[in-house]
């Protein structure tokens, strides 16, 4: 999984800035296989039947820095979950030539915000990618 602590990078969720994420961590889901055990009383070993593989999805986790009480990152997120768009991740910016992640899928949950001192409260955030808008892949391109 790529881990990002960010400096200059820049994330927007729907074309929304988000400038509170201070963690990005990008990995996969998926890609198993589901086995039943279909053991008789007659067999001497257990037995078992391969189910179809589950298709490979791309995922981040956000971690975000948030005042509470604003408008900011967890009132922008903590709509009903699932909820649909478009992440973009520049993990170093938007400077010219430099990686961007683009995937398109759902935010499946939205962390309870947990108090880090005064007024500031921490936020995850888990995105999965769409099999059936991006093939469960983030779209890797430059700025």
């Amino acid at each position: 999984m790529a881990e990002y602590k960010l400096v200059s990078a820049y994330v927007t969720w729907n074309g929304t800035e988000m400038p509170q994420v201070t963690h990005i961590g990008m990995g996969q889901e998926g890609g198993g296989v589901d086995r039943k055990e279909t053991t008789h009383a007659n067999d001497t070993t257990k037995q078992y039947l391969d189910g179809l593989p589950d298709s490979i999805r791309d995922t981040a986790t956000l971690k975000a820095r948030d005042v509470s009480g604003t408008t900011g990152f967890y009132n922008l997120l903590r709509g009903s979950t699932p909820m649909s768009g478009t992440l973009i991740i520049n993990p170093r910016g938007t400077t010219a030539s430099t990686e961007k992640f683009t995937g398109v899928g759902w935010i499946t949950t939205v962390g309870k915000p947990e108090a880090l001192y005064e007024d500031v409260v921490g936020v995850d955030v888990q995105f999965v990618c769409s099999m059936e808008t991006s093939s469960g892949r983030f779209t890797l391109g430059s700025n």
